[in-house]
């Protein structure tokens, strides 16, 4: 009767082990996010959510996010300001192949730059996004400006563990859910919309361009500026 009794509960915990793997090995999805810079003097940039919107595309393995082409009124210089701080290049990610990559173009020349993980603390708080409910994580980014000057930026991110993919905005990710919403400085994406279990998805990695590490994309930028103003200063 013992033995029976043990085999029982062997079996019921090797289905639980079962169930959850087989469950992540085919999650899939889409996730529309908002983007929002809030000014320093607490005035935000506000846009209609139809206008700048950016879209995560992601399975269990691997990810890819992008800002949504849309029709939008050139000469809005509010969404001009706002897509330089969110970013139009591709962030893909790659779980299984340890691959973080992001597509960026400067002055015409298109690189594929490798970005480092990010590292989270995770809290206790909790907060409703939807019918989800999520927990906080916070994290500083250091990066250089273009002038080589060494800055940070505060990074919170609200997660969610009944999505578990470890993935969201632009290279934010590594936490034991999907972002829903995530601040960095004063620029903020918001989830507008969470489709699941696609029947068709499409994750494209980037390859054109120059692979660099994110150090060496720095002083790229910081040298292409500099030849910039010099060249307009002797014109």
């Amino acid at each position: 009767m013992r033995y029976l009794k043990s085999l029982i509960l062997i079996s019921i915990a090797l289905i639980s082990f079962i169930m959850p793997s087989t469950y992540s090995q085919n999650i899939n999805g889409q996730i529309v996010y908002s983007a929002q810079f809030n000014m320093e003097n607490s005035k935000s940039l506000s846009i209609d959510s139809d206008k700048l919107l950016y879209i995560l595309s992601f399975s269990n393995n691997e990810s890819d996010f992008k800002k949504q082409d849309v029709l939008v009124n050139e000469n809005d210089k509010k969404l001009d300001l706002v897509t330089i701080f969110a970013g139009n290049g591709i962030f893909y990610s790659n779980v299984k192949a340890n691959e973080r990559i992001n597509q960026k173009e400067y002055y015409g020349e298109v690189f594929l730059v490798d970005y480092p993980l990010i590292k989270w603390e995770l809290t206790q708080e909790e907060k409703m996004i939807g019918k989800y409910s999520c927990l906080k994580a916070t994290a500083v980014k250091y990066f250089k400006n273009r002038k080589g000057i060494t800055k940070e930026r505060e990074v919170i991110a609200w997660y969610t563990t009944e999505i578990p993919v470890n993935f969201g905005p632009k290279e934010y990710g590594n936490l034991p859910g999907l972002i829903l919403e995530l601040q960095e400085g004063n620029l903020t994406f918001s989830a507008l919309k969470i489709e699941l279990n696609l029947d068709s998805l499409v994750i494209n990695k980037p390859t054109e361009g120059k692979k660099v590490s994110s150090e060496e994309y720095e002083n790229i930028v910081k040298n292409m500026t500099q030849d910039f103003i010099n060249k307009n200063q002797n014109n």
